[in-house]
């Protein structure tokens, strides 16, 4: 029930139990230390005393009686002292007049009075002291509380003014919206926790914000390149359904509505993969495999693409095996990728695929000849649906999600993929992946 409290009632509860806490031990040992003083020094008052009526008897020479002179000694004692002689015998020789003392100390002993030996008793009041500590008891039970009251009054007025900028904070975020994640949280000038606490949270809204718009971009992206293939089908079909025509119309088109499905195909396959690895379901399967063969399987399937461009494909590959750990299919994928890619974006010249052995890394490279990459590209080109508008524009057929693919499935497998460029002169992409031995660790697709 006290947890389900606001912060405040409870930070109060827990200040207000601390404090009334302290000031309880503290006028307790203010009061006992004062009463252990006041104690003492009676007690030493008192020994005084007892010292002075021992020398007193010893160094007086005349010849008054006993009681006379305890009287004449009596009379030079305050009022808070009483003085009794016995004799040996229990005899009363003298006691000073009766005094009320409340609460005394009592000192007792021997007393030498030349040719006469007594018991001597003194008593000292301890009325002073009671005095001294019933007014301090009444100082400390009217202060406490006053102390008590503006403390916690001062504490709670300090509570709501140092927890004002997290209501601030709780407002401005329950005013943040998804369909509008621009705002954000105000940052208070104090460099304590609470100023960290808001720039965290402006930190996550700028994450949130860059990722929400990546989605809808993402969407509209997909949406628009699902709808020109499936629009494609649909006229295609309508034009060849207007008016029989022969047979070879039909099969041309046919064709062509042949052509727009495997490319939907290939999309959704591309959304599908991204959407896996979104979701941290890609089921990547590592085995040790020979990145050599795998590079050359890969680019023997593309062959004939480059052929009809009329482009040479060369293989430089290592003399030896280069094993690594990874998943045959998609690092097969990822060599496609860059095999299609760089023959897409070549128009005459040549295509290397370069595979060597690093240090404790296998290095996979797909260079080219073609019109490079344009510098305002160059930050994007791993981007989801992007494509640049002259090196690598539409014209090349892709849906610009291949290399984002690239890049997740090096990253999945512990590698990283680069890329360096010159307009006009040709491309070329570098993936460097861990060798034998070493664990790939997942990774979170672009």
């Amino acid at each position: 029930m006290f947890k389900s409290q606001p912060i405040r009632l409870r930070l109060m509860f827990w200040y207000s139990l601390a404090l009334a806490t302290g000031l309880l031990i503290f006028a307790s040992l203010i009061w006992a230390g004062l009463r252990h003083n006041l104690l003492q020094a009676r007690q030493d008052a008192l020994q005084q005393r007892v010292q002075a009526l021992t020398g007193f008897f010893q160094h007086e020479d005349t010849d008054e009686s006993l009681a006379a002179r305890a009287e004449e000694f009596s009379l030079t004692l305050p009022a808070d002292t009483r003085i009794e002689l016995r004799s040996n015998a229990g005899l009363l020789l003298y006691a000073s007049p009766a005094r009320p003392l409340k609460r005394f100390l009592i000192a007792s002993g021997d007393l030498n009075a030349r040719d006469q030996v007594c018991r001597m008793r003194i008593q000292l009041s301890l009325d002073p002291v009671d005095e001294m500590l019933e007014q301090l008891a009444l100082i400390l039970a009217l202060s406490i509380p006053l102390v008590f009251l503006v403390a916690t009054g001062g504490g709670w007025l300090l509570t709501r003014r140092a927890l004002a900028p997290i209501q601030t904070m709780a407002e401005a975020a329950r005013s943040i919206t998804a369909s509008d994640l621009t705002m954000r949280i105000p940052v208070p000038q104090a460099k304590d926790e609470l100023r960290l606490l808001a720039e965290m949270w402006n930190g996550m809204l700028e994450r949130l914000e860059a990722s929400v718009y990546r989605i809808r971009r993402f969407t509209a992206d997909a949406s628009h390149d699902l709808r020109t293939p499936l629009s494609a089908v649909a006229v295609t079909a309508e034009v060849a359904l207007r008016r029989p025509r022969e047979t070879a119309d039909y099969q041309e088109a046919l064709r062509r509505i042949l052509g727009q499905a495997d490319r939907a195909t290939v999309l959704v396959s591309d959304l599908l993969t991204l959407a896996r690895a979104d979701s941290g379901d890609s089921h990547l399967m590592p085995e040790v495999l020979d990145l050599c063969a795998l590079v050359r399987r890969a680019g023997e399937g593309l062959l004939p693409l480059a052929e009809v461009k009329n482009l040479a494909l060369h293989f430089d590959l290592a003399s030896q095996p280069v094993w690594i750990p990874a998943d045959p299919a998609a690092l097969e994928r990822l060599a496609l990728i860059l095999t299609e890619n760089a023959i897409q974006n070549t128009m005459e010249g040549h295509v290397v695929l370069r595979v060597r052995e690093g240090e404790n890394t296998a290095v996979l490279e797909a260079e080219d000849t073609g019109c490079g990459i344009a510098g305002k590209d160059a930050a994007h080109i791993f981007e989801r649906f992007y494509r640049g508008d002259e090196s690598r524009g539409k014209s090349t057929g892709g849906s610009g999600l291949g290399l984002a693919i690239a890049k997740w499935i090096a990253e999945s497998h512990g590698g990283t993929i680069t890329f360096t460029s010159k307009e006009g002169l040709g491309t070329c992409f570098r993936v460097t992946l861990p060798l034998e031995g070493v664990r790939p660790r997942p990774h979170p697709v672009p």
